[in-house]
């Protein structure tokens, strides 16, 4: 059994965003518990991303692409290992790339309320369920949609879509959480306000990534904040349709930055993530397991 973390120490790494105002990166980010017999992981020392939050990582024929909002506004971009940055387009904030066999969709927040887009290109998209939200935003200051922000889908071998959602009432991100809904996709239609609830799933949290992992289930990484800071730690859908979060056995934090919003894909047996720090860099980190090694450890003792 080892306990406790691996330190990785990330200090004076310079990024110019396209106004040349310079930024440094200053902060020591530690891994709780994965370096466990099953869980260990290591770092890129560099910023992948700068002046950048959200992102989505796709595995295409083990090549990396990458979806992302720079400057935060709304306006996506897209490139790969061997590509530059592309501008794809914009109002769509807390964008949420995923591929579903030969089709892409992006589901992202607009004017309060959740929308599906697809493309087949990448660079082409267009609306899903006629245009109309997947998911609305309540008028009621009390219900847990008042507020919606990031979203991920993940889709089983059942063709039932799982949708986790950050959402909160009226306070906005001081009682931010996770909500979990499901749906049926159907000919280009699908929605998810049928299914809305009237308490989260796991309270203080948010920035959820989501993946099936066959003949097992549906395992993430979320945000949850703890002691004043957003950590990125494990989470995973029971088959009662109930969720648990492991941020008390596994956790990637900083004593004084927020270490959030994970987007990771499995490749060659390893999984590869990314998180914001200080909600402006963006890191990558590689988790030495695969996804059913981790969905079957997360409940076991250290």
């Amino acid at each position: 059994m080892k306990l406790f973390y691996i330190t990785i120490i990330v200090i004076n790494i310079f990024s110019c965003s396209k106004n040349e105002s310079f930024r440094i990166a200053t902060t020591e980010i530690q891994i709780l518990n994965m370096a466990d017999k099953k869980i260990s992981a290591e770092t890129i020392k560099k910023p992948l991303l700068y002046n950048t939050v959200e992102s989505s990582i796709i595995n295409e024929k083990n090549n990396l692409e990458y979806f992302y909002d720079f400057g935060m506004k709304g306006s996506m971009y897209y490139k790969s290992t061997d590509t530059l940055d592309q501008y794809i387009t914009s109002g769509k904030r807390f964008s949420y790339v995923f591929k579903l066999d030969k089709k892409y969709f992006n589901v992202y927040e607009k004017n309060g309320s959740l929308y599906l887009d697809s493309s087949y290109n990448k660079i082409n998209w267009v609306p899903e369920n006629n245009g109309e939200q997947i998911l609305s935003k309540d008028s009621n200051p009390s219900s847990i949609y008042n507020n919606l922000w990031n979203a991920s889908i993940a889709v089983d071998s059942n063709n039932k879509w799982n949708i986790f959602v950050e959402c909160s009432d009226e306070k906005g991100n001081a009682n931010a959480g996770i909500s979990h809904m499901v749906s049926e996709y159907i000919n280009g239609k699908i929605e998810f306000n049928s299914s809305k609830k009237s308490q989260l799933d796991i309270e203080k949290a948010g920035n959820p990534d989501f993946k099936y992992v066959p003949n097992l289930g549906v395992v993430g990484l979320i945000g949850k904040m703890m002691n004043g800071y957003w950590v990125t730690t494990f989470a995973k859908l029971n088959n009662d349709n109930t969720m648990n979060e492991y941020s008390n056995k596994y956790k990637i934090y900083s004593n004084n930055s927020d270490i959030c919003d994970p987007a990771f894909v499995e490749i060659n047996n390893e999984i590869i993530l990314n998180v914001s720090v200080d909600q402006y860099f963006v890191y990558q980190l590689k988790i030495k397991s695969n996804l059913s090694d981790v969905f079957t450890s997360l409940d076991e003792s250290l």
